[in-house]
């Protein structure tokens, strides 16, 4: 039998029992009654040390799930954490808006497995473009007159290439790719056209341990009650999602719960996923009130200023590149408050990437469209069901100038 790492807490408290009983005997029969002031002092104790203990079991917990890997992490997540993730592949779900403006506009049916695709575009600005076909979920009935229609979609074949990844250029309201879903079969009326288009949840199955460790995190600390934690785990359970933040809106006294996945992908449909997976469980507790909010994309390219330790370095920066930029895409992608970014801690992240860096003296945070220099944001608006940006790094775009010490 293996040595227990965490004892028990009678196991402690029971040493000091032993030596209180040999100094004074007549305190035996007080702890065993469970009255008097001998046996409320090791209540007490007993309290404190099952807090503590805890507390190092939490610690121990996470040391395990920090050096795990692969299936053994998952093995762990699944067993210990009590997290029921899914890591098989998911196809992406989403929805394709529909509008028609001239002409008769007659009644009839988009049945349920009528095609629509997505064009493939590897040489893409600021994202390359996978080739994607997806069927419409269910048949939408649309009557005389109507001119607009929202058919609900998912897509044909799982995988991350399904996924759309919607932008806006710089903080202008004009959204890339919200038309690059179109129909690929014939509708009963032509005069049908795309005006925008969402699919997410798409994902390739592969175990992905960043992804699994904050999951487990927070699927083990909603195990203490309806908190934060318990709408980020539950969410972080749903098919297809990987991201979440959560927020709470004190105008509204509910709390805002934007999905993301794999991609930096959003969709109503995953977000419907998501909510329905909530209150099921249920994750959201009495009293809660929770909404979801939405992710969009500013594309951005990052130049910095790095002074090395020692001129010899400057023979071959290619490793010191890339781990800045390995460390820079990690600061914009990883943290949990991924609206937000600021120069200094930009600088720092820069600076830590490699023991050869001995400070980023500047940072620059540009549009990968325009090239425009983009300014710190700020807190984010939460008014209805917001849409919260993240800061997306397309092939890891960091330019690094190196200067030496003089």
């Amino acid at each position: 039998m293996t040595e227990r790492i965490i004892p028990l807490a009678d196991e402690i408290i029971g040493k000091g029992i032993d030596e209180l009983v040999r100094l004074r005997p007549s305190a035996l029969r007080h702890i065993n009654y469970g009255k008097g002031r001998y046996s409320h002092l090791f209540a007490g104790w007993r309290g404190q040390l099952n807090i503590l203990l805890r507390r190092l079991a939490d610690e121990v917990k996470s040391a395990r799930l920090a050096i795990s890997v692969d299936q053994a992490l998952l093995s762990l997540v699944r067993s210990e954490y009590f997290a029921e993730l899914t890591i098989e592949s998911t196809a992406a779900i989403g929805e394709v808006m529909l509008e028609r403006s001239t002409g008769p506009m007659g009644a009839g049916v988009i049945r349920k497995g009528h095609r629509f695709r997505k064009e493939g575009n590897p040489d893409a600005q600021p994202v390359k473009r996978s080739e994607a076909v997806y069927e419409a979920s269910r048949d939408i009935r649309i009557a005389q007159g109507v001119t607009a229609v929202t058919v609900p979609l998912v897509a044909q074949r799982a995988g991350t290439q399904a996924n759309v990844v919607r932008g806006i250029e710089r903080t202008v309201d004009v959204t890339l790719a919200r038309t690059d879903i179109r129909s690929a079969d014939v509708l009963f009326d032509t005069k049908f056209a795309t005006v925008d288009c969402f699919a997410a949840g798409g994902s390739d199955g592969t175990i992905d341990p960043v992804a699994l460790r904050r999951a487990a995190k927070a699927i083990y600390s909603a195990q203490a009650g309806p908190v934060d934690e318990a709408l980020i785990g539950g969410a972080l359970e749903t098919p297809g999602l990987d991201r979440v933040a959560v927020f709470d809106d004190w105008r509204t006294a509910a709390s805002v719960v934007v999905p993301a996945d794999v991609s930096w992908a959003y969709s109503g449909a995953l977000a419907s996923r998501m909510m329905q997976h909530l209150t099921d469980k249920p994750y959201i507790g009495f009293g809660c009130v929770a909404r979801p909010g939405g992710v969009f994309n500013v594309f951005i390219h990052v130049e910095l200023t790095v002074m090395l330790t020692d001129a010899k370095h400057l023979d071959d920066t290619d490793q010191i590149t890339e781990d800045i930029g390995d460390a820079v895409s990690n600061y914009f992608d990883d943290r949990p408050d991924f609206w937000i970014w600021k120069l200094a801690a930009l600088k720092g992240t820069a600076s830590r990437a490699s023991h050869k860096v001995l400070t980023c003296t500047s940072a620059v945070v540009k549009s990968a469209i325009d090239g425009t220099t983009l300014t710190e944001p700020s807190a984010p608006d939460l008014t209805g069901n917001p849409m919260l940006p993240h800061y997306y790094l397309p092939d890891n775009a960091v330019s690094v100038t190196y200067v030496v010490p003089t």
